[in-house]
């Protein structure tokens, strides 16, 4: 939706900042839609990178799929917890899907503990997913 202000959180030593969780330090921006973004550009053949901390069930799912066909790849980070409607992967896979494009990589990610000598342990699976989406 264009035109809206959202607030950003800013939180400090932190790379999770989203409209989601603003808490008591934020940042006021104001929307524009991914139309009004590819206006700047005349191409039909563009990638779009995509890493909005939750924001991408909105982006994507409210995606015109006309404008949609301007883009050819789509790399994104998908937060799967982050969104306070929607969780996991299969609604964003199934709506990917749905506007023309298929699955060239998908990578879950993972954290996990170095100790002093470089062993790794305690190895989890964070609820984020990378993914590379190609137009059919």
């Amino acid at each position: 939706e264009s035109g809206k202000m959202l607030g950003i959180s800013s939180k400090k030593d932190s790379c999770d900042t989203n409209i989601y969780d603003q808490g008591t330090e934020f940042h006021t921006v104001e929307s524009v839609t991914l139309n009004q973004m590819l206006e700047h550009f005349e191409t039909n053949d563009i990638l779009m990178k995509l890493d909005c901390e939750g924001a991408e069930y909105d982006i994507l799912l409210n995606a015109d799929p006309e404008v949609m066909k301007r883009i050819s790849e789509v790399v994104l980070e998908m937060h799967t917890d982050m969104h306070p409607q929607y969780k996991g992967a299969e609604i964003l896979n199934q709506r990917m899907t749905e506007l023309g494009y298929y699955v060239d990589m998908s990578k879950q990610l993972m954290g996990y503990n170095v100790g002093p000598n470089g062993e790794i342990s305690g190895v989890t699976y964070l609820p984020s997913v990378i993914q590379r989406w190609i137009r059919k």
